[in-house]
């Protein structure tokens, strides 16, 4: 009985232990990535990577949201309105 719990007590910690040094090394290998995407947009004269990332916008038709980059957008009486496809901003004007 006591020899199960020592099992049970020893496999804890290395359980423990193993999951500490997975997320050590996810980290790092996140951060080294980080690095270089932060580093490929700086470069002069490198596009934008686009796609993902930042804030959705709202189709001011239809209500669904688009990545800025997908977004249309039109410029009226000094307010920016986005438009998720063509088809809404026909609508809208």
């Amino acid at each position: 009985m006591l020899r199960a719990i020592v099992y049970i007590v020893v496999s804890i910690f290395l359980i423990t232990l193993l999951r500490g040094i997975i997320g050590i090394i996810t980290k790092g290998v996140g951060q080294l990535f980080e690095g270089e995407t932060n580093t490929a947009a700086t470069k002069p004269g490198s596009a934008p990577q686009g796609g993902f990332g930042g804030e959705l916008m709202k189709c001011s038709v239809c209500g669904t949201f688009a990545s800025p980059v997908a977004s249309l957008t039109l410029q009226r009486d000094g307010n920016t309105y986005h438009f998720c496809s063509q088809g809404c901003r026909a609508k809208f004007t």
